[in-house]
């Protein structure tokens, strides 16, 4: 697994262009998420490449999320952006696919010591968390913040992670809820990083679910694909020039 998530970087990372050695250095962004960020990514990256100083580059990958790290060890992979990129501001989103089972390799030695709920495979020796268990969400809590810690620990002088949106569906919506009230928890014990909703921009009722929206002249646009989940073109766009938008106030503020 660590090889397959060294593999889909090395080629990104080795394309990178620097910059003639005169030039002021670009405030690097990283771009960072799963499914759910690949339309806000491809927008953001539009959008920042129209701003002097800046060089952004995205990491979304159709992988699994923060809880299927058996799947796709996702700190492995931001610990080595961080270290390669050594970015000034990292925009982050997770979950596309709503709270699925935590698989922990335990080892023998630990399966005696699993908490009540957690299921074991003495032959695999694999925990399994399920999304009902309170277990739950102070393991993803331990695992959202170890990636908060990882960039903050390289020297990114801000995250804005990206709350996920309304889902049409209701488990979507209610592992949605489940998702952004770790990330708040998180976020709050590091000042470093900012919590971005994206329900105040994408949603006429922030806490409902809209595919569109009314712009400034009333009328109406869509901004949700047809799966209830991702953002169309415009969502993302919209969403992206907020990013933008703080990433420039962030950089204002942090001016010497």
């Amino acid at each position: 697994m660590a090889r397959s998530c060294a593999a889909l970087l090395l080629f990104i990372l080795a394309a990178d262009t620097r910059a003639n050695a005169g030039d002021p250095p670009a405030m690097q962004v990283v771009i960072i998420g799963d499914s759910i960020m690949r339309s806000i990514s491809h927008s953001l990256k539009r959008e920042l490449a129209g701003h002097a100083g800046v060089k952004a580059d995205s990491f979304t990958f159709m992988r699994p999320g923060l809880s299927r790290l058996d799947l796709f060890d996702w700190l492995a992979v931001i610990e080595k952006i961080s270290k390669e990129k050594k970015p000034d501001i990292a925009v982050v989103m997770f979950g596309a696919g709503g709270r699925q089972p935590i698989h922990i390799s335990t080892g023998a030695a630990g399966i005696a010591d699993l908490g009540e709920g957690v299921e074991a495979d003495p032959l695999s020796a694999v925990s399994v968390i399920k999304t009902d268990d309170p277990e739950w969400s102070r393991e993803y809590a331990r695992r959202v913040g170890a990636a908060m810690d990882i960039m903050i620990g390289a020297g990114v002088k801000r995250i804005f992670w990206i709350e996920l949106p309304d889902m049409r569906e209701a488990g979507l919506q209610e592992d949605s809820l489940a998702i952004n009230m770790v990330i708040q928890g998180e976020a709050a014990a590091r000042p470093k990083v900012t919590v971005l909703s994206s329900k105040k921009i994408l949603s006429r009722s922030p806490g409902v679910y809209s595919s569109y929206i009314y712009n400034t002249n009333g009328m109406p646009v869509e901004v949700r694909f047809s799966d209830g989940v991702n953002f169309n073109e415009k969502g993302a766009g919209m969403l992206a020039g907020e990013i933008v938008s703080r990433i420039h106030e962030n950089r204002s503020d942090n001016a010497p």
